[in-house]
């Protein structure tokens, strides 16, 4: 009976060991996955907003073409549509130049301003988004 006893500490202690190392393997890979999932979320935050001021600089590029249409209509409607995306358009510079027949409306705004600023993506990196159109009537 008394070596029953033996074995069946000596279990006890080998799980109490165990789980020693199961804590120790758990701190030597949860930044990895944190840095993971955080730079995860960082770049997918980035991409969403790159679509989105490529949407806005498309909107107001289609608004600047028309006969007629200004180069402040264009902007309004960037505004709008940043407005729209619940994006705060006070963060963004919104250009509208205009060449020859070409207009050109392009949208960005610096990480540091508009970003997550978890890990990865440096706050100078800039977010932009710009489209091209031939006016109309030229």
């Amino acid at each position: 009976m008394r070596g029953l006893h033996i074995i069946r500490s000596r279990r006890a202690a080998s799980r109490l060991n165990s789980r020693g190392t199961e804590v120790l393997e758990l701190a030597l890979i949860m930044p990895i996955l944190l840095s993971l999932v955080f730079g995860t979320i960082e770049f997918g935050y980035f991409f969403y907003l790159q679509h989105n001021l490529q949407a806005a600089a498309r909107e107001g590029a289609r608004a600047g073409v028309p006969l007629g249409a200004t180069t402040g209509d264009a902007t309004a409607k960037a505004t709008a549509f940043l407005q729209n995306a619940n994006l705060n358009p006070t963060s963004y510079s919104i250009s509208v130049t205009s060449s020859g027949n070409n207009l050109t409306c392009t949208v960005q705004a610096s990480w540091g301003n508009v970003g997550t600023h978890l890990l990865f993506i440096p706050n100078t990196k800039i977010v932009r988004g710009s489209a091209v159109m031939r006016k109309e009537g030229t």
